[in-house]
């Protein structure tokens, strides 16, 4: 970054001295809304920055990136190339991964490094969980201004202090934001320190924490930056050589734009409560070595629509199990992207999850993928490795004492509902409600729904037929 002349810099030195120290009063939440102010005057800026992001009881599962980024502020445009990665997983986004996000669309843009560059430039809908990263970082949130939104969050009822502080040599403000009322499930994110350059009022590090960790769970270091940087639609152009076709394209299918969540059918028969509804389902799932299912998904989360079919296997000692897609619809790209494709898990051997994609997606051979990696795992509901009949019934008991519960009979399907609306706080990206169909006669699940986002015609339903148990599965089996 530039810095101004020495005049301005002692007079900006001098401000911090004579400050001192702020609490959590005025005085720190006015730095605060001069940092907002400050930056809203900039229409663009050009920047190199270091992410750490990283979750995990010791952080293992963890990345690392150099990007330089292009920011145009109304109306947003985003484009950011990495530079340098270092990943404790698998991933595709290594250096010359290209990204764009455009307001005017609401699309992200993306242009896989390598071989994976064939695949052409890939359109990506933001809030598609492959959008988000381990902590939450989503191209379409991560241009300066964007951060108020967050900061504004953790503010409701939180806290915020001022210090002055000396790092690396240069003079800064320290902004330490404790969260309020307004939680984050999701990641736990509930600290953030942001060093302020006292200058130019750009956050030039920002550090967040979880809860009784000290080590920060993400950071971004911001360096080289340009404010109102000269940025033409020409420099916000993809570079280097992109093909001229798309191959990673969305299934497609129909009976896609219909997709509406299902009507909730009672019967006027009275039901067991929930606690003996349970005390069933887990009476019925102890003689259970192993079992197959068909499920059928239908889900829709805002722009984000789909029909799937697999074939499930389940290994109880395994805590493993194997996932074939027998027919897929969708209107965006899913890691499968096409019915044959095939998914297996068998800690005892590899402790990570195993892609063999289908159709064009072959040619990115098989991917790997810890048990929670952010490309496979959601708060939608709709991660296929939390679907077994074992979690489901862990789930139910782990969200009894903090939700309202009702029991019923349904009509359809017919069976028996559990229904648990939360009485917690959640994120706009989790469901409050969770509802389980068990089939009366064998008290395991028939269905799964769940509802209750920050789209209220959002929801993800799972149903399960053709179930055959104890079938003599082996680890083998899934490895096939």
């Amino acid at each position: 970054m530039t810095k101004p002349s020495r005049p301005g810099a002692v007079l900006a030195l001098a401000m911090l001295i004579s400050l001192g120290s702020l609490g959590a009063g005025e005085d720190a939440r006015a730095l605060y809304e001069r940092m907002r102010a400050e930056l809203f005057r900039h229409q663009s800026y050009t920047a190199v920055y270091e992410d750490y992001s990283a979750r995990g009881k010791n952080q293992e599962i963890n990345a690392f990136r150099v990007v330089s980024v292009k920011c145009i502020q109304k109306p947003k445009w985003y484009c950011g190339t990495i530079l340098e990665a270092k990943y404790s997983f698998p991933d595709q986004m290594n250096p010359g991964y290209q990204e764009c996000y455009t307001e005017k669309d609401d699309l992200s843009r993306l242009v896989l490094p390598g071989a994976y560059r064939m695949l052409g430039v890939v359109l990506m809908f933001p809030e598609d969980p492959k959008a988000y990263y381990i902590n939450g970082e989503n191209l379409k949130s991560e241009g300066i201004w964007d951060f108020f939104s967050d900061w504004d969050r953790m503010l409701q009822a939180g806290a915020i202090s001022a210090e002055r502080v000396q790092f690396k040599g240069q003079p800064y403000w320290l902004l330490t934001i404790r969260r309020g009322e307004i939680p984050d499930p999701d990641f736990h994110l509930d600290l953030c320190k942001i060093w302020v350059d006292p200058d130019t009022w750009f956050p030039m590090r920002m550090e967040y924490f979880r809860p009784g960790e000290p080590r920060a769970a993400h950071v971004y270091a911001y360096r080289e930056v340009k404010l109102d940087a000269p940025l033409s639609a020409e420099d916000m152009n993809f570079q280097g050589l992109t093909m001229g076709w798309n191959l990673a394209k969305p299934a497609g299918g129909a009976g896609l734009g219909e997709l509406a969540a299902p009507e909730l059918k009672l019967a006027a028969e009275p039901a067991p409560d929930a606690e003996d509804l349970l005390k069933r389902f887990e009476e019925a799932l102890q003689p259970i070595r192993d079992y197959t299912v068909t499920m059928a998904t239908r889900f829709r989360f805002h722009r984000l629509r789909l029909l799937k079919q697999d074939r499930y296997s389940y290994l109880r000692s395994e805590r493993g199990f194997e996932v074939e897609t027998l027919s897929l619809a969708a209107n965006y790209i899913l890691l499968g992207s096409s019915a044959g494709s095939r998914m297996f898990y068998v800690p005892s051997q590899n402790p990570l999850i195993h892609l063999l994609p289908g159709g064009v997606y072959r040619v990115m051979g098989e991917q790997t993928f810890t048990r929670d990696d952010p490309r496979l795992f959601s708060s939608l509901g709709d991660n296929v490795q939390d679907l077994d009949f074992f979690t489901i019934r862990d789930r139910v008991r782990g969200k009894l004492a903090d939700s309202e519960v009702r029991t019923a009979r349904s009509q359809e399907p017919a069976g028996i509902l559990i229904e648990l609306k939360t009485k917690v706080p959640t994120g706009p990206r989790e469901p409050k409600i969770m509802r389980l169909f068990l089939d009366p006669s064998t008290s395991l699940p028939l269905r799964v729904e769940f509802q209750g986002y920050d789209d209220p015609l959002a929801f993800c339903q799972v149903d399960f037929s053709d179930l055959k148990t104890n079938t003599g599965l082996t680890a083998e089996d899934l490895l096939r």
